[in-house]
């Protein structure tokens, strides 16, 4: 995604509230109306900040999208960095030093409803216009649907924040009613994006295909998870081939290609990130050796790293493993799994040129594919479902699946999830879609969770503190 600059460190200013406790504004909030929300490239500049402020989900560290989609579930373990030991062990709590804060995609929203709020009174193309605003739509439906399915119950707030005087404190809103906004969100961005950008914007900014999938994620969750039941899975089931079909997007041959071709055919949305314009995410590093230059937070787990079948080429592509020398790695199986999805350069197991800076895949075909046999599968249509997960299975250089029975078959699905989509934070919703978490993850299941509100997050110590209209969640209370 072509960055543009001009206007960015306004418009930043502008979206700089402390979204975490919806407490202290930025009196800078207050120019966005003479000064600024006045041209097609003020619209533009907006939008672009929104994407901005996605990228922080994916650049601090230990917190993140990594941290609410993988680490509480069975692909990850923990390198003995006691700051986010208790998203691994699962033993998370309102004061855990990393993580539980919302507050990165409160930014996020803030700045997607300041262009839905200020850019229909823009004179500037009808057109242009209308894709801007199917875009801060996207953004929104994005950050919400992150949110309902980390936290449960949160704020539902689609006014953008002005001034200091408004109410900062709102209560959290009862989920039903984000996902109704969510999918109001999605069904505009689907029904307005364009279909075909140019370049890298293709795979980094919305359009109708990266709708789409977020639209056939949120059909799936809400059929398996929400009680959505039948109807929800016929247009999970519609959607998901929809995507398929579209010929802008393809299961390319070279499964390893995927991850450093920012234009991937494979993939439908990513978060971009360009070293050039000083956007370098965390996640490379977070993953690297200690020994050998990285921060070495997290690894691939033992489950992870046996999961993989003789021949499958997902991982060499996905991990490289080498003895376990480093002196603050947790001692498993005497080799350490590290992950290379993000990281570019060789050798691995040596200082090198390294950049940390690929694009972070949110949806892309192999992951749809198996999402669309998921559905299928538990629509009853069980030899539709194999046909899709074979042909994942296919590219990775192995033979067709064992599985015949729709139970074998939803077992064959999420096995083969684990290693097709390692670290794309996709897992831990896969998990609890399946309603096996407790049979899949070790840990959860040695500390014997009895409680639903347990696969919630907390909130935060300091939004509760600083927000007295919040409630915790039940078993964090």
């Amino acid at each position: 995604m072509q960055m543009i600059y001009k206007s960015i460190v306004l418009l930043m200013a502008i979206s700089l509230v402390s979204c975490e406790s919806f407490i202290d504004l930025d009196p800078t909030s207050e120019i966005t109306g003479s000064s600024f929300w006045n041209s097609a490239d003020d619209a533009e500049a907006g939008v672009i900040s929104a994407y901005n402020r996605l990228q922080l989900t994916t650049r601090k560290e230990f917190g993140g999208l990594h941290l609410w989609g993988s680490a509480r579930g069975d692909e990850l373990m923990s390198s003995g960095t006691n700051l986010v030991d208790q998203w691994f062990e699962n033993t998370l709590n309102s004061t855990a030093p990393r993580g539980v804060g919302w507050e990165d995609w409160y930014v996020v929203i803030n700045q997607a409803n300041l262009v839905l709020y200020n850019v229909p009174n823009i004179s500037m193309n009808e057109q242009q216009k209308t894709d801007l605003l199917a875009e801060a739509h996207f953004l929104r439906a994005m950050a919400y649907f992150w949110l309902v399915r980390s936290w449960g119950d949160v704020p539902l707030v689609i006014e953008p924040v002005l001034n200091a005087s408004e109410d900062l404190k709102p209560t959290r809103t009862p989920k039903a009613q984000v996902y109704a906004q969510i999918e109001e969100d999605i069904n505009f961005a689907v029904s307005n994006l364009p279909e075909i950008r140019t370049g890298v914007q293709m795979r980094s900014r919305a359009t109708i295909g990266a709708a789409k999938a977020m639209q056939f994620d949120y059909y799936l969750w809400m059929a398996r998870v929400e009680g959505g039941g039948a109807a929800e899975l016929n247009n999970a089931i519609q959607v998901g081939r929809d995507i398929l079909n579209d010929p802008n997007y393809e299961l390319v041959d070279d499964y390893a290609s995927i991850f450093g071709d920012r234009e991937s055919e494979e993939v439908v949305f990513s978060i971009h990130y360009d070293a050039g314009n000083q956007e370098v995410g965390n996640l490379g590093g977070d993953c690297f050796p200690g020994e050998f230059g990285g921060k070495n937070f997290f690894s691939g787990s033992k489950k992870l790293y046996e999961a993989f079948e003789p021949g499958d080429v997902r991982k060499d592509a996905s991990l490289h493993t080498i003895p376990n020398t480093g002196p603050n790695f947790i001692e498993t199986d005497g080799l350490q799994h590290y992950l290379i999805k993000y990281l570019d350069g060789e050798p691995y197991d040596a200082f090198g040129e390294r950049n940390f800076d690929r694009s972070v895949i949110i949806y892309r075909v192999g992951g749809i594919k198996l999402m669309l046999a998921e559905a299928l599968n538990e629509s009853g249509d069980t030899p539709a479902a194999i046909k899709e997960l074979n042909e994942v299975r296919a590219r990775a250089g192995l033979a067709a699946t064992t599985a015949t029975t729709q139970e074998e078959v939803q077992q064959a699905i999420l096995d083969e999830g684990l290693v097709e989509s390692s670290f794309e934070f996709s897992r831990w919703f896969a998990l609890i879609r399946s309603g096996r978490v407790m049979e899949e993850v070790e840990v959860i299941n040695t500390n014997d969770f009895s409680n639903d509100s347990e696969l919630v997050l907390p909130i935060s110590d300091a939004s509760l503190r600083q927000n007295e209209n919040l409630e915790q969640n039940g078993h964090y209370k």
